[in-house]
Parts: C-alpha cells; sequence; structure tokens
C-alpha cells in the first residue's frame, strides 16, 4: 500500500454503464486520496475493450491506470464482487475491508459518499 493503510481498485464488467465513472470522482478528494488511494481499475473479462475504457476514465477526469492482472486474481475480485457490476474494492495488506457498489440513484449516492468518506477518517491513535 502507498500509504501503509487502505487502497482501492475499482473492478468493471464489458457491460458495466459508463456514467457509473461519475461516482467515482470523489477519489479527488484529497483526504480520501491519502487514506484510500485508487490504484487502478481492473477489467474482469476478456471483453472489456481496455482502449473504449481509458477514454471513459479520462472523460470523467478519473486518474487511474486500467490495471491487467492474472486470472486467479480475476477470480478473486469477480467473486468479492459477487459476480455484479462495477464496485470498489479497498483493501489493506491483510484482508478485503469492503466491496462497495457505485449509487444508482441520489439517495443511494448520499450514503454511497458517506460510506466512502468513512474510509478518509484516520483509525483511532493513527498519525493524520
Amino acid at each position: 500500500m502507498p500509504n501503509g493503510n487502505l487502497a482501492a481498485v475499482v473492478v468493471v464488467h464489458a457491460d458495466d454503464c459508463d456514467g457509473n465513472f461519475a461516482a467515482f470522482r470523489l477519489f479527488e478528494r484529497p483526504d480520501l486520496t491519502r487514506a484510500a488511494p485508487l490504484l487502478g481499475v481492473v477489467p474482469l473479462d476478456d471483453s472489456v475493450d481496455v482502449t473504449r475504457l481509458e477514454r471513459s476514465l479520462h472523460a470523467f477526469d478519473i486518474d487511474a491506470p486500467v490495471v491487467e492482472v492474472n486470472p486467479h486474481l480475476r477470480q478473486l475480485l469477480t467473486a468479492l464482487a459477487h459476480g455484479e457490476g462495477m464496485s470498489v474494492v479497498f483493501y489493506d495488506r491483510r484482508r478485503v475491508e469492503a466491496v462497495v457498489r457505485p449509487p444508482h440513484s441520489y439517495q443511494e449516492l448520499t450514503s454511497w459518499s458517506a460510506r466512502i468518506r468513512s474510509f478518509a477518517k484516520p483509525a483511532p491513535g493513527a498519525a493524520p
């Protein structure tokens, strides 16, 4: 982990909606970037058009690389996302802390934002 704490990756399927990327602008917040930097976007199937994915990330001003992973890790990430669409996997050196799906309504966005921001809070006793 870059900061020794949490890190995050976004996992996507070929049929995920580009509009979901708008929610990931929360990763532009400096407090979240320090607490859980977005390390990359991982395609979960071979049919993801990587060039199109990179264009979508750029269009939403998301500065994260598309990361190819080995089949074993891809299978693990797919299982963590319950085979569903786009999700954010928060993890540290020992375990997965949370798997969070992007919001689909304003009410979900409010809840999702609060949950994501909670990762930006330092652990008790941790240096700021």
